[in-house]
Order: C-alpha cells, then structure tokens, then sequence
C-alpha cells in the first residue's frame, strides 16, 4: 500500500478550512477482503511495534482521537488496535467534566490516565473537548469555576490552544510519542450512520440526543476543528486529517500513521550486557537439573 503519513500531516501554521479537506478518498482497496488483508498486514507491524515499546519500556505513544460523532472513533481503535497486547494498551474515553474535575485545571484529568512507559494509550477524544465545546457553546464556561477574569476573556480559547501545546511539547520531552488523528467526517454521511443507529435494533442503544443536537450546531463545530487544528499543530506533535467517509480506507490510513509514526523510534528489544548474559546461561543450567 503506497501511503504516506506525510499525506494528511496538517502542517505547523497552516490555517486548516475543512470545507477544502477532502472526507472521501479513493478506497485503497479493491475489494473487501483485500481491505481485510491489507488492514492485517499493519495490525501485525503495530502488534511488532508495541512488543518492542513494552519490552523496552522507555517510550510511550499517545494516540488522541477526535472527530464528529459517528466519525469512527470507535471502530478504529477496535480495528486497528486489534492484535496489540491488552498489557502495554489501555483506553480512556473523556465525556462532560465530572464535579471534582471542574475543581482543577482543564488539563488535569488527562494527567492520571496518561500513557506510561512501554505503554500505547488511547484517547477517545481529548483535552481538545475542552476548546472545542466551550468555542461552539461559550455558556458552557459558566459552570467552570474559573475567576470571572479568566473566563470572560477573549483570549481564553487561544491560550488554551498554547498551554496545550506547551503541555505537549513537554509529553515530548519525556519520551512519550503523541499522535494526533482527527477523522474527518461528511454532514450526509453523518447523517446516514446515525440513521443507521435508528433503523437497526442493535444499535439503538447508542442513539443519544446529544448526537442530535451537536448536529444543528454542524458549521460552528467545523470551525471550532478548523481552530483548534490550525492553533495546535507543530512539529512535536502534529495533527493528521483522515478522511473518514468510508471506515475501512480511514482505518487503513490511520494504521499506517501509527506503525509509520512508532517505526521513527527505532523499538529494539533489550540487549543484555555479557554479565547478565552469563547470569542467564547459570539459570539455564539450573534448569536442566
């Protein structure tokens, strides 16, 4: 599969306009069970990748995912993520700010569940959540406890773009790799997955009116990305726009992304020094008695 990350790298001061961003792209695959094997082939480099990153246990990869509902958040981790070890990757999903964690700085819930060392982390949406939501509905910030200073400044939104920035730059620093995927998904083919979620009795349960909602607010949601895109892209850690109208093709570029991304590490097993080498034969021996 000719692909590169590069592809959908959205570049550090590049003002994004979604509107020109494509969310449908030739399928990379001709059939479905060519997608299948296709998507197989990079599960297996990702599962390489990570029996590396958990063996050496010095770098972490953060992956944060954001995107329309019904994007395929979701579905790509389920997917893409399938071959890799339940020890070294966890998932945590951020939804409306609890009570205690409007006591503390925006950031400081994605403190605790934050990718360890040797370790992939999923996050199904992000800090992001917290530029994004109160862009489309300032009046979200009357509930956040912050000094009526800091919450009615112009700047608020900005200077969260900046100290998200500096909080990666500093993610960076001690050695954790985070990828940013942002799927970019069309308002008809929103529209016919959720439809999707009334026609089929399986899925019902997933139909929130929420999802509704955040729909009659389309437009001021793409700019709220396209904002939030274009202020914190840079070169620790830059965003990716999949087009994600058709899932397996989103996978797929998704999946090359991440083992693309891991590759750059150079992961290597251990290499034992000749005492511990030693050490190991005496256990060897001690076994065969």
């Amino acid at each position: 599969m000719k692909l590169k990350a590069s592809e959908f790298i959205v570049k550090p001061g590049r003002e994004v306009s979604l509107k020109k961003t494509k969310t449908g792209v030739k399928p990379l695959y001709k059939t479905d069970a060519d997608g299948d094997e296709l998507l197989k082939e990079i599960q297996k480099d990702i599962a390489e990748h990570q029996q590396r990153l958990y063996a050496q246990s010095t770098w972490a990869v953060l992956i944060v995912l954001q995107g329309m509902d019904t994007a395929g958040k979701d579905g790509l981790i389920k997917h893409v993520l399938k071959d890799v070890d339940p020890q070294g990757c966890s998932v945590t999903s951020f939804k409306k700010p609890s009570g205690e964690e409007l006591k503390h700085d925006f950031l400081w819930r994605t403190h605790t569940p934050m990718a360890v060392r040797g370790e992939i982390k999923v996050f199904n949406r992000s800090y992001y959540e917290d530029v994004i939501v109160p862009y489309v509905m300032p009046e979200i910030l009357d509930s956040s406890r912050l000094p009526e200073k800091i919450r009615t400044s112009k700047n608020l939104l900005k200077d969260r773009c900046e100290d998200i920035v500096s909080h990666e730059r500093y993610l960076a620093n001690q050695g954790i790799l985070v990828i940013k995927i942002f799927l970019h998904l069309s308002k008809k083919e929103q529209k016919n997955r959720l439809l999707a979620r009334f026609d089929d009795a399986s899925k019902n349960w997933k139909v929130e009116e929420a999802d509704i909602t955040a729909r009659g607010l389309w437009d001021k949601y793409q700019k709220a990305y396209e904002f939030c895109l274009s202020k914190t892209s840079h070169k620790a850690a830059p965003w990716y726009i999949i087009p994600a109208d058709d899932k397996p093709t989103a996978r797929l570029i998704a999946s090359k992304i991440i083992t693309e991304k891991m590759a750059e590490l150079n992961l290597d097993f251990p290499k034992l020094k000749s005492a511990e080498i030693k050490h190991l034969k005496s256990l060897r021996k001690r076994l065969k008695d």
